[in-house]
């Protein structure tokens, strides 16, 4: 009988503390469009960078995140994270302590009952160890667990979305880095002939060959000229600022502005891809902030089920032994042993203070579940946005560079008339104005491609891998 009730003990301990009253969870239910396609949908590839094939832009992000602080900072939050639920553990177990006391004590010989002024000094040594332990069998302390389990789950996604933000933000950086490099490269070059061209003019002004007005004309595109140059220089400035900040550099190197001391070997420009032949929305369940306003709500109903175990009674045990005597070497002799095990039951009796936690526990519920529906809700407006402006900048980058090949040609022609007496000079300057400006818009433009194109990255959580097919089950987050 005595082995049976040993073997019930613990099994009956291990059932109580399974107990939960907490909510069920159930995903808030929303009208989502057609995902027939799931099973068809390329995975999710969290390293979607490297579809670019640009080795130095693999290398930014990877120093990124290394360094970035705002990446570091969520790691330890992440720390914290994980720390916690090691310490809601901890509460399934008994708490152990260890003490010892020892000294004199005077007591007063005038007192009702006191000892001989002779006598009045009391010695007392004493060693022991406590142990204390609350049975879970109202599930309080496998609640407050999971609410931890899952809050830790939130951190990770929260983390996993700041790594894809900030990897978004170094593509769109160094992307502006190229475009205005090649702005740069672009002006500079139309600078160079407008100061031929600006000597030629003023050299047949001195001898008497041409009209003045051609010559302020010419210095008026110089300056023009020169205007575009030194804002593409400023554009690539800040490019430089914003990927040394991105990429966790030195106030020094910021200063410096050498986060591109090796970028010589850079391309002119990214090279965009072509939207995907499917993209069905379960992907977006792969999101990191919908991953962690999940987790964040599921977390929020365990915590109702810790509040709600506070109307219950606890139950828990105290055991403690030890060795007391009068003497320091008296303590560990015969007779000198302490010994107690009590069994605690403490009943609660502020239920208007708990009825107002759960009522707010509830409210907080319902408030993230709202958060969870808004963020779904902005998810699909983020794939929507990078969607369209992905097929605009397609549209419209094929007619920029359409004007772009039709203007060449017109500036050509210009020139060959020129040379040759048919017009004067203002019809060249005409046309190469107007080719400057189509090759800056075309620059920017590649770049607003590449910009929606990460956008879309981002709005879906990371990239899709055409080699592997994606299933409900791997793009599903872990339930309770």
């Amino acid at each position: 009988m005595k082995h049976i009730r040993r073997l019930l003990l613990p099994a009956l301990c291990a059932l109580l503390s399974a107990c939960s009253l907490a909510p069920p969870y159930e995903r808030p239910a929303l009208v989502l469009p057609d995902t027939a396609d799931a099973d068809k949908a390329e995975a999710i590839d969290v390293r979607w960078w490297r579809r670019f094939n640009e080795p130095r832009l693999n290398e930014l992000i990877a120093e990124a995140l290394r360094h970035n602080q705002d990446l570091l900072a969520a790691r330890e939050r992440l720390q914290q994270a994980e720390a916690l639920v090691g310490l809601s553990a901890g509460d399934f177990f008994p708490r152990p302590d260890a003490s010892w006391e020892g000294g004199k004590q005077q007591l007063s010989s005038k007192a009702v009952g006191g000892p001989p002024p002779n006598e009045n000094q009391v010695a007392n040594y004493s060693a022991g160890a406590h142990a204390s332990w609350e049975l879970d069998f109202r599930g309080k302390f496998h609640d407050a667990w999971q609410s931890a389990r899952f809050g830790q789950h939130a951190s990770a996604a929260d983390y996993d979305a700041l790594t894809l933000l900030v990897a978004g933000n170094v593509v769109k950086a160094y992307s502006a880095f190229l475009t205005a490099r090649q702005q740069v490269q672009i002006a500079a070059a139309t600078v160079s002939q407008r100061e031929q061209a600006e000597r030629l003019q003023r050299n047949n002004v001195n001898i008497g060959g041409n009209d003045e007005m051609e010559l302020l004309r010419v210095q008026g595109e110089l300056s023009r000229a020169r205007y575009s140059l030194h804002m593409a220089g400023l554009l690539q400035e800040q490019a430089v600022s914003a990927l040394s900040l991105l990429l966790g550099r030195s106030p020094a190197q910021i200063m410096a502005g050498d986060a591109f001391a090796a970028a010589t070997d850079a391309p002119d420009m990214l090279q965009a891809h072509p939207l995907p032949v499917a993209l069905p929305f379960k992907l977006l369940e792969q999101r990191p902030d919908l991953r962690a306003a999940e987790y964040a709500l599921m977390a929020e109903h365990f915590n109702v089920g810790v509040i709600r175990a506070n109307y219950l009674p606890s139950i828990g045990l105290d055991a403690s032994v030890g060795a007391a005597a009068a003497t320091r070497g008296g303590v560990g002799s015969a007779h000198s042993t302490t010994w107690s095990i009590l069994g605690v039951i403490r009943l609660p009796l502020d239920f208007w203070s708990t009825y107002f936690q759960e009522l707010m526990g509830e409210a907080r519920c319902r408030e993230l579940a709202h958060s969870y529906e808004q963020a779904v809700r902005s998810a699909f407006g983020d794939v929507r946005n990078a969607l369209s402006a992905i097929t605009r900048l397609d549209l419209a980058g094929a007619a920029l560079e359409q004007m772009e090949s039709t203007l060449t040609r017109a500036a050509t022609v210009a020139r060959n008339r020129y040379r040759y007496g048919y017009a004067n000079y203002m019809d060249v300057l005409d046309a190469d104005r107007s080719l400057l400006d189509a090759r800056l818009d075309l620059a920017e433009h590649k770049n607003s491609r590449i910009a929606a194109e990460v956008d879309l990255y981002m709005a879906l959580g990371g990239g899709w891998d055409d080699n592997y097919t994606i299933t409900l089950e791997t793009a599903t987050p872990v339930a309770p």
